[in-house]
């Protein structure tokens, strides 16, 4: 039995591809750089500017200093675009206050910035609607990944079997599938409205099993202890200056390329990191973390150990 529903934004509650799409490549042209609309489609539809900025990077030449810049830009120019064309839609509207008073349970779980979610919302004038709000920004991975998703269940108090997922971009569509059986694959946000999503509903409740026969499918939670408290002394000796977590592999801080690997993409998941009290001293160095690995606890280690089984002990 379906108990909530999860909503993509772009695409899905509203027709904003396009904004994103110009919005970028308004930035790009800054440094003359671009992207076709079709190449866009192909390629880039659904994902967080940050990929598709270090996809142009690998594939364009797109030097890797200029993304914090034109990532910036992009987003003065889409919540400029937001404030110009976003409006109120009947159908949505109608949809939503259906849904909320038959008692289903609603989150929105979108690859874009917070700031940018919120903004479209309350133009809308929606967002009163959604219990679960979460951004690229509230998980370590986005879309194609599933992480956004196994945290809006975990939020909304469901198993996985009990939420209906509507997504229309390939890396959303991945990542859904991951999730649950119940998957509505949109082309636009004319196919969202109510006729549509009361006969999805009304099919899976056909055609599911008795919800005595069925159990609730629990995602396990799993807390990752990364002890890092090491002051990491050979590495100055070497002449680094950074602090051994933050020295830079292949362009990336060592300790992303922990928590990239280790994050795993069918639980939901915490990071805690052990870290030296002299290096969080450092005001950066925190933030730096919680960049990396959003939601991490930051314990504060006052001796160098024996090594990192001690520390974690």
């Amino acid at each position: 039995m379906i108990k909530g529903i999860i909503f993509d934004l772009d695409g899905v509650l509203v027709d904003a591809v396009d904004w994103h799409f110009k919005a970028l490549n308004r930035a790009l042209n800054l440094f003359g750089y671009a992207i076709d609309e079709t190449e866009h489609k192909e390629k880039f539809d659904g994902l967080p500017t940050a990929k598709k900025l270090e996809i142009l990077s690998e594939t364009k030449g797109l030097p890797r200093n200029l993304h914090s810049f034109i990532s910036d830009q992009k987003q003065t120019y889409t919540l400029e675009t937001i404030k110009k064309n976003c409006k109120a839609c009947p159908t949505i509207t109608e949809l939503l206050y259906s849904l909320k008073e038959r008692g289903y349970t609603l989150a929105v779980a979108s690859n874009s910035v917070k700031q940018t979610i919120h903004s479209v919302l309350d133009q809308m004038r929606i967002t009163s609607y959604f219990d679960v709000i979460l951004s690229r920004q509230d998980v370590a991975r986005g879309k194609p990944h599933p992480d956004i998703f196994y945290r809006a269940i975990e939020l909304m108090n469901l198993g996985s079997n009990e939420a209906l997922i509507i997504e229309d971009s390939k890396p959303g569509i991945i990542a859904a599938n991951q999730v649950t059986p119940h998957v509505l694959v949109v082309k636009t946000p004319h196919e969202v409205n109510l006729s549509n999503i009361n006969s999805v509903l009304n099919r899976i409740e056909q055609t599911a099993f008795p919800s005595s026969l069925l159990p609730k499918r629990h995602n396990p939670l799993i807390q990752i202890v990364v002890p890092m408290a090491g002051l990491g002394t050979r590495f100055q000796a070497a002449g680094y200056s950074d602090a051994k977590p933050f020295i830079p592999v292949l362009n990336k801080p060592m300790i992303q390329w922990v928590v990239e690997n280790m994050t795993p993409s069918q639980w939901l998941h915490n990071f805690t990191f052990l870290c030296h009290k002299n290096h969080i001293k450092n005001p950066s160095y925190k933030s730096s973390l919680n960049s990396i690995a959003p939601k991490s606890q930051i314990v504060s280690v006052l001796e160098t150990t024996e090594g990192a089984a001690c520390k974690v002990v």
